[in-house]
């Protein structure tokens, strides 16, 4: 007569996990320190007397590059009148193939149907 198979009981090593819970915290930690020594040796080596501003920074022009944002510019807010104006009107793209551009609301409803351009 065989004898029936007992599962062992579940008890984890709890010593063994303990430990390998304190190596990897300790790996962690020394790769983190070994980070931070590398980025602040490299900080002292590119700037030794410590990160400058630059006196351009805020100017709307540094040297032939202008900073301006495109929004505040009067010509940005005539393309963009022009442009909505385009989107909420019918109009011709070419005459010469017959394609027009009709408002964003009427191909949005038609797309919405099915039907397509």
């Amino acid at each position: 007569m065989s004898h029936p198979t007992r599962q062992e009981p579940d008890r984890p090593n709890l010593p063994r996990v303990v430990a390998i819970g304190v190596v990897t915290l300790i790996v962690f930690g020394l790769g983190v320190l070994s980070s931070w020594l590398t980025m602040h040796l490299e900080l002292e080596a590119v700037a030794p007397n410590g990160i400058a501003i630059p006196s351009a920074l805020g100017r709307s022009q540094i040297g032939m590059v202008d900073q301006k944002l495109f929004a505040e510019q009067p010509e940005a807010r005539r393309i963009a009148a022009r442009k909505r104006r385009q989107l909420e009107s019918w109009g011709w793209v070419d005459r010469s193939r017959g394609r027009i551009h009709v408002p964003i609301e009427v191909a949005m409803q038609r797309i919405a149907k099915g039907e397509r351009p």
